[in-house]
């Protein structure tokens, strides 16, 4: 999901792209129907303006040979087929979901919509007891504080496991995220610690300044904050921005899905 190509700026690989964009519909799609191969292929070739047939291929080798066998999506059910090959009928078209591993790595590129994946997968941690339990409830806090931070470190643990640095993505452990913190961890400290022991001025300042640097404009230019008097004036903040909705066209009807070992007549994937 993090390869990038080696020169031209170094931005993702078509595969890289194409990986997060199935995390991204198998994250935000609550119907089974959403979630077949075809489905998943008509969605992410409508957000990128290319025919579906023509991505199928890949599509379905990143499901069968990447995220199924690292046990980052699993098979959840089939859906009955009323035409196409008997055999196709009989055993039906399979539909995906998310397990653990693949909820922690859709929150990790910001492709999981609202809180709600965050909290269940928090709340799985929390049910496995030992360290995980602990770090899950202590994430659980980080997040309430600063949703950015818990999402930077989710990304810094799922590179360094992309990366070889971590064995497994879990259970999670403190080792992993402090070298996946990239120092992040310990500048958010100093910013909550200091809060508490500095004059509201000097905090509206460093938010006025912070937020410039975020590229928000709000509350940029005009007086300074805090000057002249201590006016409780709406502090400066980071908005925070709705991630992991998928672009994609509008659904079409679900027809005969190329089984495994064949591809649209379209055949090869185009990157």
């Amino acid at each position: 999901m993090f390869s990038t190509f080696r020169t031209g700026g170094r931005g993702p690989t078509g595969e890289a792209v194409r990986q997060r964009a199935i995390i991204g519909v198998l994250a935000s799609q609550p119907n089974p129907a959403e979630r077949t191969r075809t489905a998943i292929s008509r969605r992410i070739a409508g957000g990128s303006g290319s025919r579906w047939k023509n991505i199928y291929s890949g599509i379905f080798r990143d499901v069968e040979e990447v995220l199924l066998p690292l046990g980052l999506a699993r098979e959840e059910g089939r859906l009955p087929l009323k035409r196409g090959p008997r055999a196709l009928q009989e055993r039906g078209i399979p539909y995906y979901a998310l397990t653990r591993k693949g909820r922690l790595a859709a929150l990790s590129v910001g492709a999981a919509p609202g809180r709600g994946m965050l909290d269940e997968f928090l709340a799985g941690g929390e049910e496995e007891g030992g360290e995980e339990a602990r770090i899950c409830r202590d994430l659980a806090a980080v997040s309430r504080v600063s949703p950015g931070l818990a999402r930077r470190l989710f990304e810094g643990y799922v590179r360094a496991y992309c990366g070889g640095g971590i064995p497994d993505l879990l259970p999670l452990s403190e080792d992993g995220l402090r070298a996946a913190s990239g120092g992040a961890a310990r500048m958010a400290r100093e910013i909550l610690e200091g809060c508490g022991a500095v004059p509201k001025r000097d905090r509206d300042r460093a938010a006025a300044f912070l937020g410039r640097i975020a590229g928000e404009e709000e509350g940029a230019g005009g007086e300074e904050p805090g000057a002249g008097e201590e006016g409780e004036g709406a502090e400066p903040g980071a908005e925070q921005e709705g991630e992991g909705a998928e672009p994609g066209a509008e659904q079409e009807g679900e027809g005969a899905e190329p089984g495994a070992g064949e591809e649209p007549a379209a055949g090869r994937t185009q990157h």
